[in-house]
């Protein structure tokens, strides 16, 4: 990972492509010009970036972006001076008053009477505060601190040593820089300068608050501009590559001179200041002293900046806390890659592009992060990332209003949000569908719209859901994350998704008060089928076994219902549930729906299963059934229909092995067989197979 930002940063930084601190400078910030001429400073009107005439030499990196940091570990200038990356280009502290203070303030006056005395108070202390700043910069140069302290290391052997730092396209202007200005004019001139901002401060500060007054302020950050319109502009080039290169994130960590760089092999190696470095646990973060195999990172100077850059545009590349790193594979260079990365779409369309259209050239490693307090933690690394690439041809949840892996279940609610899986990605809402909150008869799911998100902000993704299903979400969460992403394929198991799916239709089967509620139940079992054929290839429920059922049912309905199953009928039945353990808990799914069919019909609440589902527990499961299903429901079992008498047959003749499959199923099994039992098409019913209902079937 290293090596492949460092080659990204050294590409950027020759092809003047790595754009370190551009974006901190907006066009609707303000700009005061400082001109220079005939030798002298002149102090210009204050104007809108966007919409001054910037007249920068033209090989100065200002004449076409402007670099700026608010950080102060980073810029030349302290803490008791104006901030900046050069002398010439830093930023007005502006606070004095606000706006709607101004507007009672008379300039002309030490105090205006209309405002408030303690607010005054403040203006003062802020205006003198602006002051010193002026003047403690001034003081600072002329006692060769600041920027005239790094002007030795700039111009040390006439700039010849310096050189070495600056892009190639640039050398040869930087040297007939370095001919024309010795150090000493360059300091002279910074010290003229700044004399000239303390003789005008007064002025300056004026100008900022009456502009403040006008209609042409709304918000935004003031800077000061010196401009020279000649060679002298690189002075700006020069600053900010010290800057780059140099200037340490912590200076009470010293450069260690006998140690080798990891990458170039140059002596003297530095502390990172990649992101993911903390400053404040050096001793932990960089060891410089133990053997190569002992240390975290051993980086030069000139290695650290090129990572930097790259970390920096790759940051910007995508948005959502992701970093995707180029690595490139062939002898191509980063100019495709950069013109998908520069487009103005969302992040996964860009990495689905750099996938498809850039993978001969490229592989990329995937980065997940997170920052606080300004450091970066990464908290998924994914090599050679490919999620992209891996297609499916086949999976289709619904056929208009079929459930395509539910036996052709009908599905009357239209809230279908996606029919075609194509990728794992497209399986990142179906996984969020498992996981519900139910109250006051709204669904709520989790607050998450990509499951990367779980190492980014994974205390709100759950905010007030149930114990339980928080339990199952965190027990399962990198698993999802893996087979997602990863494309883990391995990380899926039939346990997981067991949890998942039952846990939902139990919310489901305790609020049937909701609005459609069998709907969500029929959708999420179209889920586990799914998952269980496409991914786990297990045949428990297979298609055909349930279609052979329903031919043989179908011939018995209620235009003749005195009509016996046939006895060849009844051993293909008997052959085709021995050879299918999971038909018998489908079917006694059918049974206990045709008890609260019944029980409805007559008036009363058909809940034997609702109360059976939400009660039961493993230890109970057979005794529970035996009990609240068959003893208590004696009377609606003898006014069962032959088909519904058949299967409580099937169930006395086999009742010690009910629910006592050996290790061939588990308690989630059983359940989730007699849920697709219950809420599919009901094959015992006497009106099934009758002529106006075997449309469709």
């Amino acid at each position: 990972m290293i090596k492949d930002m460092f080659e990204f940063g050294e590409w950027l930084y020759e092809n003047n492509k790595d754009n370190i601190w551009k974006d901190s400078v907006k066009n609707d910030d303000f700009v005061l010009p400082i001109i220079f001429e005939n030798n002298e400073f002149k102090l210009g009107d204050l104007s809108k970036i966007e919409d001054y005439n910037f007249k920068y030499f033209k090989k100065s990196i200002y004449h076409d972006d402007f670099l700026f940091i608010n950080d102060q570990k980073v810029t030349i200038a302290n803490q008791n001076g104006l901030m900046g990356l050069t002398p010439f280009f830093v930023k007005l502290d502006h606070k004095f008053l606000s706006k709607t203070d101004l507007k009672k303030f008379d300039l002309n006056k030490k105090c205006s009477s209309q405002l408030d005395e303690p607010k005054c108070d403040k203006f003062k202390e802020n205006k003198l505060k602006f002051e010193n700043k002026i003047k403690s910069t001034k003081k600072s140069n002329e006692n060769n601190k600041q920027f005239n302290y790094y002007l030795k290391f700039i111009c040390q052997n006439n700039g010849n040593d310096f050189l070495h730092y600056l892009p190639e396209s640039k050398i040869m202007d930087f040297k007939t820089f370095f001919k024309q200005y010795s150090e000493e004019d360059i300091k002279n001139r910074i010290n003229k300068y700044h004399a000239f901002l303390a003789d005008n401060v007064k002025e300056i500060i004026n100008k900022v608050l009456k502009f403040k007054q006008t209609n042409d302020y709304k918000n935004g950050n003031f800077y000061l501009v010196c401009i020279f319109s000649n060679n002298f502009d690189l002075i700006n080039d020069l600053f900010i590559t010290y800057t780059k290169f140099f200037k340490s994130v912590n200076n009470k960590t010293k450069d260690y001179e006998d140690g080798i760089c990891s990458i170039c092999g140059s002596k003297t190696i530095t502390y990172p200041s990649l992101g993911n470095y903390s400053i404040k646990l050096p001793a932990y973060s960089f060891n410089y002293l133990a053997d190569v195999k002992n240390t975290r990172l051993r980086i030069c100077k000139e290695c650290n900046f090129f990572i930097r850059s790259a970390e920096y545009k790759l940051k910007n590349i995508l948005s959502n806390n992701m970093i995707i790193i180029p690595k490139l594979k062939s002898t191509e260079k980063y100019d495709e890659f950069l013109k998908i990365a520069n487009l103005e779409d969302n992040s996964f369309k860009k990495i689905n592009n750099f996938l498809n259209v850039n993978n001969k050239n490229f592989n990329y490693d995937l980065l997940i992060y997170t920052i606080n307090n300004n450091l970066i933690y990464i908290q998924r690394y994914i090599e050679n990332y490919r999620a992209f690439l891996v297609k499916f041809d086949n999976i289709q949840l619904y056929n208009n209003t079929t459930l395509n892996y539910l036996f052709g279940e009908k599905y009357f609610k239209q809230d279908i949000e996606k029919s075609f899986i194509k990728n794992t990605f497209d399986l990142e809402a179906v996984f969020k569908d498992l996981f519900v909150d139910i109250k006051d008869n709204q669904v709520k799911h989790p607050n998450l719209y990509h499951f990367y998100q779980i190492y980014i902000n994974s205390k709100d993704i759950l905010s007030n859901f149930d114990s339980k299903t928080t339990a199952i979400f965190t027990k399962y969460m990198h698993d999802i994350f893996n087979f997602i992403y990863e494309v883990n394929f391995d990380s899926l198991s039939k346990n997981m998704i067991n949890e998942f799916v039952l846990n939902s239709l139990i919310k489901f089967q305790r609020n049937t008060a909701l609005k459609y509620y069998n709907c969500h139940i029929l959708k999420r079992l179209n889920y586990y089928f799914m998952f269980k054929k496409e991914f786990l290839e297990d045949d428990m429920l297979q298609d055909d076994n349930i279609f052979k059922l329903k031919k043989i049912f179908k011939k018995y309905h209620k235009k003749d219902d005195k009509k016996k199953i046939d006895e060849e009928d009844v051993k293909n039945l008997i052959k085709i549930i021995n050879e299918d353990k999971s038909l018998k808990y489908y079917l006694l799914g059918q049974f206990i729906s045709l008890i609260d069919n019944s029980k409805s019909n007559q008036g009363k609440k058909g809940e034997t299963f609702s109360n059976f589902a939400t009660n039961v527990n493993r230890n109970n499961l057979h005794k529970f059934f035996t009990t609240e299903i068959l003893q208590k429901n004696v009377l609606y079992i003898n006014q069962m229909n032959k088909k519904g008498k058949f299967i409580f047959k099937i169930i006395e003749d086999d009742l010690n092995s009910i629910f006592n499959e050996n290790n061939d199923f588990s308690f989630e099994d059983y359940l989730l067989l007699l849920f697709t039992g219950y809420y599919t098409k009901n094959i015992l019913s006497s009106s099934y197979g009758y002529v106006e209902d075997a449309k469709g079937e």
